[in-house]
């Protein structure tokens, strides 16, 4: 089995409007082959995803919130990324 295929990860999910995230243990699918798997070592959340959490903005529940990466690296070759080079991250 492709070791990229399914991996286990920890994710910050709100199930409920207005109430606390809860971090989960969560299965994502693997990369897509024009995307590049990186390893996140810490991710923050702003008051954008209280936002969604408290459902000011409807979106549908459950939902995986934080977008705010402080630093990652390693990423697994997939398209034309080179394996350990490091590079930020801008999800917005």
């Amino acid at each position: 089995m492709d070791k990229l295929a399914t991996r286990q990860s920890q994710a910050a999910v709100v199930r409920s409007a207005g109430k606390p995230l809860v971090i989960e243990a969560v299965t994502l699918g693997g990369p897509r082959s024009n995307e590049v798997l990186v390893r996140v070592v810490a991710c923050g959340v702003c008051h954008t995803d209280i936002v969604f959490r408290d459902q000011y903005y409807k979106s549908p529940l459950p939902i995986v919130l934080g977008f705010r990466l402080n630093h990652s690296q390693n990423a697994t070759r997939v398209a034309k990324a080179t394996a350990d080079k490091k590079f930020l991250a801008s999800l917005s």
